[in-house]
């Protein structure tokens, strides 16, 4: 039993770790992809609801802490900085347990369909009451992601939450029935597809490039013309049109 609980929190830290290391700035949010795949494989073999809620609030609960650490500990806000540490955790943990609980009646598959849905869910009632923090939303950890520019316009947010998740919920799959002694080519297709999803986009990506240039002048007027007109607008657009 005590393996087992150090092996779960292992697993928990492990998601903690990656999106750590993804998280914007860093370039390496191609790891949100896979992120949530070691913390699904502890959660989704949990019998009860309770240990379930503790390792993914854990989780979540570690990274923000990491994260934004400076600004729990000297924002100017920080009531409402503590109020968040504890709710956005809340916020991202419910789409799991949604998910935990449909696995438990209905199973994996059904389970593995819906997160998606439930997380991106839960980022857009974030825009209707007062207490929204859309800043942490799961799609802004790709908004730098130079590999994704042709079709993140089109995503947003929220569409690449979806696909963040979509690539999570893949990679479990493929996990889930490789244990399971279960798997095949075809349980890898939907991986194939948003693989080939994000070098199809990227392909589209490319440069185009111009013949045009831009000229840009630069002037510095003497300072005794500055002092001159410093306080007086209608001088100031006279000199800017005469350069």
């Amino acid at each position: 039993m005590t393996k087992q609980i150090l092996k779960n929190i292992a697993l928990t830290l492990t998601s903690s770790l990656l999106l750590i290391a993804a998280w914007p700035p860093s370039s390496l949010n191609f790891l949100l992809f896979i992120a949530f795949v070691p913390v699904m494989i502890v959660i989704f073999e949990q019998k009860k609801v309770f240990h379930a809620i503790a390792f993914f609030y854990f989780c979540f609960q570690l990274f923000l802490l990491e994260m934004f650490f400076s600004l729990f500990t000297s924002g100017p806000h920080l009531t409402a900085l503590m109020v968040g540490l504890i709710l956005v955790p809340v916020f991202w943990s419910i789409s799991f347990l949604l998910s935990f609980l449909v696995k438990r009646k209905y199973g994996v598959i059904p389970a593995l369909i819906l997160l998606p849905f439930f997380f991106v869910s839960h980022e857009v009632a974030q825009y209707y009451w007062d207490l929204s923090m859309t800043w942490f939303h799961l799609g802004v950890g790709l908004s730098n992601s130079p590999y994704l520019l042709g079709i993140y316009p089109y995503l947003g947010q929220e569409g690449g939450t979806v696909l963040i998740m979509a690539f999570n919920v893949s990679v479990y799959h493929i996990y889930h029935k490789t244990k399971c002694n279960q798997f095949n080519v075809k349980n890898a297709i939907p991986l194939i597809l948003l693989i080939l999803l994000v070098i199809i986009s990227n392909a589209f990506n490319q440069k185009i490039k111009t013949t045009k240039t831009v000229e840009i002048a630069i002037f510095q007027p003497e300072k005794e013309k500055l002092r001159a007109i410093q306080d007086n607008l209608m001088s100031q657009i006279d000199l800017l049109e005469t350069k």
